[in-house]
């Protein structure tokens, strides 16, 4: 056989081979409809929600998934193409419906309403509307729009009349106690308050994790057994006394300056972290140490009435006030304190701390230099 056939006849056969594995190759598999994870969507306003697509079959081929809404002004998307998901962000009010298709045949619906939240604590809302005062004693008024109801709809008009509210006192020290607000639920929402007064009340919860931007906050003379403030890290003043708080963490309150945690029930108090402390009172306790080493701000110490058995006051040489006696051992019988200070402390406490009655059953010594 000559060269030229046995070429022509290889090359008959690679062709037929081709054709062969081209006909064995399974077509690729329709994509026959588009399904999502949730029929309907019920969101609150600031709720969010993931909607996620499958494609129908499992096994069918296709290129992308598009997402889109209408009104565009109700839910924010925001795709995730590699995943296949939506989330779908609440904006406002009223109706929607996001649409998704592949590949631009097939298309699935999910309709979503948005109900705006509200402030529904009436008693709160008649209280900021008829007595509520700012620091020099002038009424505030929110201007909010109210329901039918009393309660109050963060519409955005709403939310833009309760931000720009930045000092509130609430404070129920010159009414009546049946007055005195047991709930405070919707301050919350108020995160442009700077000074916040709601002391002589009736809360046993207090909430306050969102208004990170105060840094005045009195809510002494309540009914509070816990109290967090780790995220109100603008604090320079607070007040939370005579309750029955058991524990407080004021690690995160870097520029706290005047601190009074008087009359509650706790056994711990850490301070370490706040160096900027001018004022500190802790009376009325049940603390069986304080470290107060770091504190070298400090002018004003009053930790009297608690279990201290020692203290040291030797890094604190800007107190001129100090009331440190009438501690007790088990809240009942009477406990030495030995406290350790300077010689020009010595000289302070004989002419001038040792005659107060709340520095009774003190025994001062000056420390030694080794």
């Amino acid at each position: 056989m000559s060269l030229k056939k046995i070429i022509s006849v290889k090359g008959i056969m690679v062709a037929a081979a081709a054709l062969l594995l081209f006909a064995c190759e399974p077509e690729p598999v329709a994509v026959t409809g588009i399904t999502l994870n949730a029929k309907e969507l019920n969101l609150q306003q600031g709720e969010t929600a993931v909607l996620t697509a499958t494609v129908e079959p499992k096994e069918a081929v296709y290129g992308t998934i598009a997402w889109s809404v209408s009104p565009k002004d109700t839910v924010k998307l925001t795709v995730e193409k590699e995943k296949g998901t939506c989330t779908v962000e609440a904006l406002k009010e009223g109706k929607a419906t996001v649409t998704a298709i592949v590949d631009g045949l097939r298309s699935v619906q999910c309709p979503v309403a948005v109900n705006c939240k509200s402030i529904t604590n009436t008693a709160f809302i008649e209280a900021l509307d008829t007595r509520a005062k700012d620091t020099s004693g002038k009424k505030v008024t929110v201007g909010w729009t109210k329901e039918p109801d009393g309660t109050v709809k963060l519409t955005p008009e709403n939310l833009e009349k309760i931000r720009a509210v930045t000092k509130l006192n609430i404070s129920g020290y010159d009414i009546a106690v049946e007055e005195w607000l047991s709930d405070l639920s919707g301050i919350e929402y108020f995160t442009g308050l700077t000074y916040l007064d709601c002391s002589y009340n009736q809360l046993t919860e207090l909430d306050v994790t969102k208004n990170t931007a105060l840094t005045y906050f009195k809510c002494y003379n309540n009914n509070l057994t816990e109290l967090d403030v780790t995220n109100n890290t603008e604090l320079t003043y607070l007040d939370c006394e005579d309750q029955s708080i058991s524990s407080l963490d004021v690690s995160q309150n870097t520029k706290l300056q005047v601190f009074m945690c008087g009359g509650n029930d706790l056994a711990v108090l850490n301070i370490t972290n706040n160096t900027a402390l001018t004022t500190l009172y802790c009376a009325r306790n049940r603390l069986t140490e304080l470290n107060i080493t770091n504190n070298t701000a400090l002018t004003s110490l009053s930790c009297d009435d608690n279990r201290l058995a020692e203290l040291d006051i030797t890094n604190n040489a800007a107190l001129a006030t100090l009331r440190c006696g009438n501690q007790t051992s088990d809240g009942s019988a009477t406990q030495d304190l030995a406290l350790t200070l300077t010689a020009a402390q010595k000289t302070t406490w004989e002419s001038k701390w040792s005659s107060s009655s709340r520095n009774t059953n003190v025994t001062a010594t000056v420390k030694t230099t080794e």
